[in-house]
């Protein structure tokens, strides 16, 4: 683009903006409305998960990780599950956005994630959950 093509182009936008001043402050003033919007309004935080437990250990120590799980607040745990097939059903269903497997007699020592048996499922339908 010549120079000269450019000043007229600049002139055009400053005559413009002299007959609508009202012009230059929207230029400015949506988009800081649509920044402050998304700042607070859109959040990608993913937390009140439904949640479908199968606990097949069932002993203090795995009843003490899903208090701790739930605690967290990023689970609701919105049902026990008696069998793996709940558990399927569920997620198929809609009725929870993730599952929880704790298999039986896992003897885990807490502190280790490195090795966890534990088995998270989801349905990954949606990313963020619903209200």
């Amino acid at each position: 683009m010549r120079i000269a093509r450019l000043l007229a182009v600049s002139r055009k936008e400053v005559i413009q903006i002299r007959r609508d001043p009202r012009s230059l402050g929207m230029a400015f003033v949506i988009p800081m409305i649509l920044l402050f919007l998304f700042g607070y309004a859109l959040t990608l935080d993913v937390d009140n998960l439904q949640t479908i437990v199968y606990d097949q250990d069932r002993t203090a120590a795995s009843r003490g990780f899903l208090a701790q799980f739930e605690a967290s607040g990023y689970f609701r745990v919105a049902a026990i599950a008696r069998n793996y097939s709940d558990v399927e059903w569920a997620l198929d269903s809609g009725k929870a956005q993730v599952g929880l497997v704790i298999p039986g007699t896992s003897r885990v020592t807490w502190i280790s994630v490195v090795r966890c048996p534990f088995r998270r499922c989801s349905t990954g339908a949606t990313p963020t959950p619903r209200p």
